[in-house]
């Protein structure tokens, strides 16, 4: 019997520690003398011996302790991986691609490179045929048993005017299937598809500022320099009204860091906050698509959310923050199980986005790149026929990572970023951690306290 590799002790209040079990998903309060005996004893099995019979059998049958070798738990975490991961292929999520065109030109965007593709290329649109093969592939899945759920518009801009008729039919095809239906915009032309919004239509769409008038429009401007902020803010007033979910997010980095506190206060002042579908959240800028010297991370924005909010509230602010803090107050609150993954994201499960050209890929972030792409639509068959490299994406697991596979966290943390990875290692089968370790050691805690105050009381 010997200590578990994948044992995580957080420190807790009351002379406690927070015991996690990275394996078996266990979470558990545990006294401080507990823990320095098994602190101990990961150095020296002997010390084992001189737990209480009790607190070893329940150690054991959490995952603490164990009879496994250090080889045999990386193994139980493979087949835990591939079972999640199995799991994960059959919760499908479509993604449309009207165009790769958009009427925006930020000075961040990760999608520039499309541009030198030329304007023919950029300013196709997709077809009704594409479409329908498309839903010919939904149809079959569905009638596989996978699990369908909802339609996403992303592009370049989906939500073009010009994109009017083709996002009408996507829609209309989606809801005959009961399938609900988002959008990524930049929220410009919200006005134009005033019929297609709400629960009827497009259920949900994230839109972005990055600051006050003046900031946002040196930032996000249409092709022409012209300013963007007045005719967004109108467009959310709409978007709110006809009850869709506007989730406003605003791309974080050192040139904008201080804006927070005026975003809130503007969303205050419109009264957005009043509506019962409206939500927004921060974000830092990713750093493998930003200059070093404008890098800020998550942890410092949540340090600022942090002044303004509650210990568990300041983490619906941020996605990743969010993310971790929600699925964890589910498992106590609804008892089910700790949010444990085999791979990052939907881009490692059944995530799957076609293009214009009938092109399907795996991740937003590699959209025209010809060597991502992980299968091809069938037209006249309506299938999507997949290729090599559907593999590659799809079987990106903790387990085929080596560092992942010997971390405590991996299936906490899933391996991070496969297409960031790509671009900041140069290997795509490589770890992608950025702060979820420190992450993790706040968020659970924090979350620890909340449902403890209220057992207390």
């Amino acid at each position: 019997m010997r200590v578990s590799d994948y044992n995580i002790y957080l420190p807790f209040m009351d002379d406690k520690y927070i015991f996690v079990q990275g394996l078996t998903g266990a979470f558990d309060l545990v006294e401080e003398n507990i823990y320095k005996q098994l602190l101990e004893a990961t150095s020296d099995r002997s010390k084992i011996e001189s737990l209480d019979e009790k607190i070893k059998e329940q150690l054991l049958k959490r995952g603490y302790l164990t009879n496994r070798t250090n080889e045999e738990e990386q193994m139980i975490l493979g087949k835990l991986t591939e079972k999640i991961n199995e799991k994960n292929q059959n919760n499908i999520n479509v993604t449309f691609i009207p165009t790769y065109n958009c009427n925006f030109r930020c000075v961040y965007c990760f999608e520039k490179k499309l541009e030198e593709k030329g304007k023919e290329w950029m300013t196709m649109k997709m077809d009704t045929k594409t479409i329908d093969a498309t839903y010919k592939q939904i149809d079959k899945w569905i009638e596989e048993g996978k699990k369908v759920t909802n339609i996403t518009l992303f592009g370049g801009e989906p939500l073009l005017y010009p994109n009017y008729e083709i996002v009408k039919y996507i829609v209309e095809n989606a809801k005959k299937r009961n399938l609900s239906v988002a959008a990524i915009s930049n929220g410009y032309s919200l006005e134009k598809f005033e019929d297609l919004l709400g629960k009827d239509g497009i259920e949900y769409i994230q839109v972005t500022l990055d600051g006050l008038k003046e900031f946002h429009d040196k930032r996000r401007f249409l092709v022409g320099n012209q300013p963007t902020f007045d005719k967004i803010c109108k467009n959310i007033d709409l978007a709110l009204k006809k009850g869709t979910v506007i989730n406003l997010r605003s791309n974080i980095n050192k040139e904008n860091f201080e804006v927070i506190d005026e975003l809130i206060e503007l969303y205050n002042q419109n009264k957005w906050t009043s509506y019962p579908n409206f939500k927004y959240y921060f974000k830092a800028t990713h750093k493998c698509y930003e200059k070093k010297a404008n890098i800020v991370k998550d942890i410092e924005i949540m340090k600022e959310l942090g002044n303004k909010f509650g210990d568990v509230s300041k983490f619906n602010f941020n996605s990743i923050y969010n993310s971790l803090s929600n699925s964890i107050k589910n498992m106590f609150e609804k008892g089910g199980y700790a949010p444990i993954k085999g791979g990052y994201c939907g881009a490692n499960g059944g995530m799957y986005t076609i293009d214009p050209l009938g092109d399907v890929y795996a991740c937003w972030d590699v959209l025209g790149n010809e060597e991502q792409i992980i299968g091809k639509l069938n037209i006249e068959k309506g299938k999507i026929e997949f290729n090599n490299k559907s593999d590659y994406w799809k079987n990106r697991t903790v387990n085929k990572i080596e560092a992942c596979s010997k971390c405590k966290y991996s299936l906490f943390c899933g391996g991070g970023c496969a297409a960031h990875a790509g671009i900041v290692n140069g290997n795509m089968y490589s770890p992608y951690c950025e702060d979820f370790k420190t992450i993790f050691e706040e968020v659970v805690p924090t979350i620890f306290k909340e449902v403890y105050s209220k057992e207390a009381n």
